[in-house]
């Protein structure tokens, strides 16, 4: 009886191991077949060298559409926005595929990094901003 019970769980085990094999490899699988425009949420879509050329070009020398302050030379994250003129929103550089993005930059405005990162979280936690009206004692150096 005990050595009966002794295989019953020994084939348990190696079905359970089985199982969990062949569904992380299903998972990977499904995260490795996807679409190239399209991104797992989190990470962070690698730019060609020839595209982060032309970004740097883009952005070198211009000032932010928002706070008009020159944007820092990109050097990784943060990375500055593009401004959609049209919905009044900024976008990351995830948003778009290569090819599209080369082609908004013909249509949006340059964002730097602090900006666009305010912009993501008042779009994101809109009940956790609170405006409130310029006064002489805060410092307009920072947002």
């Amino acid at each position: 009886m005990v050595t009966l019970l002794l295989v019953a769980s020994i084939v348990m085990a190696v079905a359970l191991c089985v199982a969990l094999f062949v569904f992380a490899r299903a998972s990977r699988g499904s995260e490795t077949n996807q679409a190239p425009d399209r991104v797992k949420a989190g990470s962070v879509r690698p730019l060609s060298s020839d595209t982060l050329r032309r970004l740097r070009e883009w952005y070198a020398g211009r000032s932010c559409a928002i706070c008009q302050r020159p944007i820092a030379p990109i050097h990784g994250e943060p990375r500055p926005g593009l401004l959609d003129t049209k919905a009044h929103q900024t976008s990351s550089w995830q948003d778009f595929t290569p090819d599209q993005l080369i082609a908004a930059l013909e249509t949006h405005l340059p964002v730097c990094a602090d900006c666009h990162t305010a912009s993501q979280f008042r779009r994101q936690f809109p009940d956790l901003i609170v405006d409130r009206e310029p006064t002489p004692y805060r410092d307009s150096a920072f947002h």
